[in-house]
């Protein structure tokens, strides 16, 4: 399961994520997989700082 902060969501284009923990397993089965708008880019480095960490943990690593 990986989190991110709900501080500073952008909530009109968050529709349908209104948590802030998803397992890793829902997240590859959504085709669209994983959107997180945040008001601040700050707000929204942080997130991607923090997502990044988590996968690294449980050994998925980034593919660009």
């Amino acid at each position: 399961m990986v989190s991110w902060p709900v501080e500073g969501l952008k909530k009109e284009t968050n529709v349908g994520l209104e948590r802030s923990a998803m397992f890793v397993s829902e997240i590859a089965a959504r085709p669209e997989g994983l959107t997180i708008r945040y008001c601040e880019k700050g707000q929204a480095g942080r997130a991607v700082a923090l997502l990044r960490m988590q996968l690294n943990q449980i050994g998925i690593q980034e593919v660009t």
